[in-house]
């Protein structure tokens, strides 16, 4: 079958672009002839632009060439950066994209023919997001086809009404709908649609085919990874626990005082290999967490500012470790021992769900 998944593959996020490489080369262990829609909007590409405004109070005339002028050095030195080096490589040589690049849903409705349109996983359908309002992320730009989603995430738990309306009459047009949370169920059942819930797309791959991508490291440094995007104290102060006891480093991914060791400048494979490698993982990241639950790895969750934690909750939930979300560092000694073994039967059990929606929408069985 000829498939082409649309979804944010190329946003300079470790988690986004692994999800789309996860759901592609499922797929294509499958049998399939599978790519990535190279759809790359105005609003999805401005992450190394030398002209964004990104500030509209800085947008005016006169005022919008200081700007520029100013942060010109900066975007210049993040442009030659190691970081953008290491995600644009994974995007060359991991993700097989369309020949033709698409900047507007307009734009796509003149794609090729495929067998199946698959809305993938991850925050497409976010309303916060310019991407959650963009007919182009609930295929509207074709009719040709079956289309479907596998585990697209809202990333909230309510919908205001008009995005509601008009969530619903593009969803109407589905063959089959896929969601990643069981809040993402919830509002499409609101909507009188039907839809199932399923895992990431990284849970698809298991333990062995992550770490056959992954280069090879040569550190023999024991640490514990502090991934925060909030510069919370709560997560600094775990991180500083668990260090003295395990008697390891602190590696941020983001600069902290407490860091031994700063990797700003990983990409998506680095990613996934600082937390294959690491004694613990401490997060807000929702992808980290999924990773230190495939890998078997230590891990505490930290609450985020955004609007969004309903989506790390839910995985929480799923995999029965709500005890692992920290909002103090007292919660340290009531999280439970994880049973690994039961977090396994879990995993094989969502895989198995995830394979059968995924054979039933494209009309075959993955190949043993």
């Amino acid at each position: 079958m000829r498939i082409r998944i649309i979804t944010c593959h190329d946003v300079y996020n470790a988690g986004a672009s692994l999800q789309a490489y996860a759901l592609m080369q499922y797929l294509k262990d499958c049998g399939h002839e599978v790519k990535i829609i190279d759809y790359k909007p105005d609003y999805l590409s401005r992450h190394y632009s030398l002209k964004a405004v990104n500030n509209p109070e800085y947008d005016r005339a006169g005022i919008r060439e200081i700007y520029l002028l100013v942060k010109m050095p900066g975007r210049i030195k993040k442009l030659f950066s190691k970081r953008k080096y290491r995600f644009d490589a994974f995007r060359k040589n991991a993700l097989e994209l369309t020949d033709t690049t698409y900047r507007t849903c307009e734009e796509l409705k003149n794609i090729e023919e495929a067998d199946l349109y698959l809305a993938g996983s991850d925050q497409i359908w976010n309303p916060i997001f310019p991407n959650g309002k963009d007919p182009a992320f609930f295929l509207q730009f074709t009719e040709k086809g079956r289309r479907a989603s596998y585990a697209a995430s809202f990333a909230v738990d309510e919908l205001k009404e008009e995005d509601r309306q008009r969530m619903k009459k593009w969803l109407k047009s589905f063959d089959a709908v896929s969601v990643r949370e069981q809040t993402g169920a919830a509002l499409v059942k609101q909507m009188g649609l039907q839809s199932q819930r399923n895992c990431d797309p990284v849970f698809l791959l298991k333990q062995c085919q992550w770490k056959k991508i992954l280069p090879e490291t040569e550190t023999n440094k024991k640490y514990v990874l502090l991934y925060d995007f909030d510069k919370n104290c709560v997560a600094e102060e775990i991180a500083e626990k668990i260090s003295k006891k395990t008697k390891t480093e602190i590696w941020s991914v983001f600069k902290t005082e407490i860091c031994d060791k700063v990797c700003a400048d990983i990409g998506p494979l680095e990613f996934v290999n600082l937390i294959l490698n690491a004694e613990a993982v401490v997060s807000n990241s929702f992808h980290a967490t999924a990773f230190a639950l495939i890998f078997h790895k230590e891990f505490f969750v930290i609450e985020r500012k955004e609007r969004i934690n309903t989506r790390m909750n839910d995985l929480l939930k799923v995999f029965g470790v709500e005890d692992r979300k920290m909002d103090h560092v007292k919660k340290l000694q009531t999280a439970k021992k994880i049973n690994w073994q039961r977090i396994e039967s879990i995993l094989q059990k969502e895989r198995k769900e995830a394979e059968e929606y995924l054979a039933k929408i494209t009309g075959e069985k993955k190949n043993e």
